[in-house]
């Protein structure tokens, strides 16, 4: 498999949690295409995520809560923009007692398939051959449209009010 070169998708602090350079597969499975995800956390600028609550350990939270929400999104990678799908609805965040609620809405996204898992996303594909996923964007924020070339760092998905 080649080797591609990224760019960070994004501008601002993000935390790096699962990723490749500690693990491969960095989920610890090769089913849909996750051997090499990377999940990028977006924080504010003190480096933080939204504080947890007595409400947030109770229940599931709206994905507009969260620092990254509506923040834009660019491509990481030079290439063809292979697919685009934006309808799914924002999912809610599920911390603390709740997540037992996400195990369950996992399995069913899981049978569903790749998509599901995924959201709404852009897929890039390099010059090389590997394609890129960008995954979990805002309901109605992606910006290419199929078969559109990008360079990388050019917006792929912003906040649509």
């Amino acid at each position: 498999m080649p080797t591609v070169d990224l760019a960070y998708p994004f501008k601002g602090r993000w935390l790096t949690q699962n990723s490749p350079a500690n693990r491969v597969p960095s989920h610890g499975t090769t089913l849909l295409a996750t051997a090499f995800a990377i999940d990028l956390v977006p924080v504010s600028e003190a480096g933080r995520t939204e504080p947890i609550t007595l409400d947030s350990l109770l229940r599931p939270e709206p994905a507009e809560r969260f620092p990254g929400f509506g923040r834009p999104i660019l491509a990481p990678v030079q290439g063809v923009v292979v697919r685009a799908h934006d309808t799914a609805p924002d999912h809610r965040a599920f911390r603390g007692l709740p997540s037992v609620g996400y195990a369950i809405t996992q399995r069913r996204r899981m049978a569903a398939g790749w998509v599901e898992l995924a959201g709404n996303h852009v897929m890039i594909e390099t010059r090389e051959g590997p394609v890129v996923a960008v995954c979990h964007l805002q309901r109605g924020s992606v910006q290419v449209q199929l078969g559109q070339s990008v360079r990388m760092g050019e917006r792929a998905s912003e906040r649509r009010d």
